[in-house]
Formats: C-alpha cells, sequence, structure tokens
C-alpha cells in the first residue's frame, strides 16, 4: 500500500540498452531495505521477491514496461504480478543471470585505474579518442 507514498524500495532494469530490457517487463535487481516491498517481503517469506523476478503486471497494466513503472511510482494500492525467475532448488541457492539477462554494466574500477583513465581522458585530442580511452 503507497496510498502514504512510502517508497516502493525496489532496484529494476529501466534501460533500452540493457541486456536485461525486454520493453514489457521489470527486471527486478534487488529488493531495498525499508520499502514496501521489503516489509512485504518480510511478511511473506516463502514469497519473497528476489533478483531476477520479473514484474509482469502492476494492477491492470501489462505489456509495456514504462507504463509498469510508471504505476509502480503512483501512490495506492499496488498489485503485482510476478514472474519468477528459474533458481536452483536448495536453501543456498542463488540466482546467477544469463549473460543475456545480466546489467550493461560494468563493475566499478580500482581507484588507480580511474586516475590513470582520468588523465588519458583530459589529454584526448578528439571526442572520438577520449571514447576510445572509456571504451578500454
Amino acid at each position: 500500500d503507497r496510498t502514504e507514498g512510502a517508497p516502493l524500495g525496489i532496484d529494476v532494469e529501466t534501460g533500452r540498452e540493457s541486456a536485461g530490457w525486454d520493453g514489457k517487463t521489470l527486471l527486478l535487481h534487488r529488493v531495498k531495505p525499508g520499502g514496501v516491498i521489503a516489509a512485504w517481503c518480510e511478511q511473506h517469506p516463502e514469497e519473497a521477491l528476489q533478483s531476477g523476478d520479473r514484474i509482469v503486471t502492476a494492477n491492470d497494466v501489462r505489456g509495456d514496461a514504462c507504463q509498469l513503472l510508471a504505476e509502480c511510482q503512483k501512490r495506492g494500492m499496488l498489485r503485482l504480478g510476478i514472474r519468477r525467475a528459474v533458481r536452483p532448488p536448495g536453501p543456498e541457492a542463488t540466482v546467477e543471470l544469463p549473460p543475456a539477462a545480466r546489467p550493461f554494466r560494468r563493475a566499478p574500477a580500482p581507484d588507480e585505474q580511474v586516475s590513470v583513465l582520468r588523465a588519458e581522458f583530459s589529454r584526448a585530442a578528439s571526442a572520438t579518442a577520449a571514447v576510445q580511452v572509456l571504451r578500454r
């Protein structure tokens, strides 16, 4: 219930260029502590949302990821339809997304690499050269 405007508390894939984007559903990356979803998951541990699950409906909205996202941001009661990620059985199972479903983002570089890249980027003679520095 988001009637009071409490945060939903989830990170979802929203980028059209990312590997997890299908345009029809929202790929869940994580449930943040303190949000409405985290509270619901604590009350329903056997049905708790996990990374890799997909939001397929939000109230009566279905089939358009942008409209799903907009519906999730509204105040009021929210009824979600979830498609579960395939998980191996067992209490210690972890979700490993297939390469096609992983976000299109790199892990942060160590500080020393950032310093080197910053220096090379600032010395780049053109925008093309700067892009080449960033692509390494």
